[in-house]
């Protein structure tokens, strides 16, 4: 735990706890209007270091992992972060922890929160782990952010479609794994547009699925697609049969 007093700290401009184990941050984050830069944030569930601590840190810079995101309850609370605001974070990374029950998770609700986690369109690099939702809200592969060259999604074991992310133009890096309930990749995974004339993964070199035990089937539907790709992998994907 970080000392409580660390909300008096109001000129800190750069506060790195990579490499540690916080269960919580302290209470008043959003006191700490100089950070230009924090490497972690791990949400709370009391009042004062739950998520919207992070919607006063206008001048984050760089990169920022989120831990904990299932103390998130509403999508309210995770649009008061304001991530869309924050055009200086080139990296976003988003945990969800791996060990919860399905009985007591509202999907839609898993759903829009992550809709309200929606970062600036200058990002450059997404990793999303442990999501819990069945599919993914819309911003996810759309054409606005046309700075992503890197996206992770692994862990999102409830999901049974990917996101549409054949038509961000400069993704170069993909990996996807432990999709425990994916069975098909199909048209869905190039474009979400049918009407659209544009290579599929038009920049993509870089491309990886990993412990997919149901995915039975890869529906290449667009002849013209991945026309940069140079490395394709596929591991522990035991089902997969055409």
């Amino acid at each position: 735990m970080l000392p409580v007093s660390m909300q008096d700290l109001v000129n800190l401009r750069h506060l790195d706890t990579r490499g540690t184990f916080l269960n919580e941050m302290p209470i008043g984050m959003s006191k700490l209007k100089s950070l230009q830069f924090l490497s972690n944030y791990v949400v709370g569930k009391d009042e004062g270091n739950k998520i919207r601590e992070l919607g006063a840190l206008a001048n984050l810079q760089q990169s920022i992992c989120i831990f904990n995101l299932e103390n998130v309850v509403n999508s309210n609370e995770a649009s008061e972060a304001r991530m869309s605001d924050k055009d200086g974070i080139d990296l976003l990374e988003l945990y969800w922890p791996w060990n919860w029950d399905e009985n007591i998770v509202d999907f839609q609700i898993e759903k829009d929160i992550l809709d309200k986690l929606r970062p600036h369109s200058n990002l450059k690099q997404l990793e999303i782990d442990g999501y819990r939702g069945k599919t993914f809200p819309n911003w996810l592969g759309q054409l606005s952010y046309d700075n992503i060259t890197s996206i992770t999604l692994s862990g999102c074991r409830n999901c049974r479609v990917l996101p549409s992310l054949g038509q961000l133009p400069s993704l170069k890096h993909l990996s996807i794994s432990n999709f425990e309930r994916l069975e098909i990749v199909g048209a869905e995974f190039y474009r979400d547009d049918e009407s659209c004339s544009e290579t599929p993964f038009p920049m993509l070199e870089v491309l990886s699925f990993w412990s997919m035990p149901c995915w039975k089937e890869w529906h290449s539907l667009e002849l013209n697609s991945f026309p940069r790709l140079g490395e394709l992998t596929i591991r522990n994907c035991h089902m997969l049969r055409g």
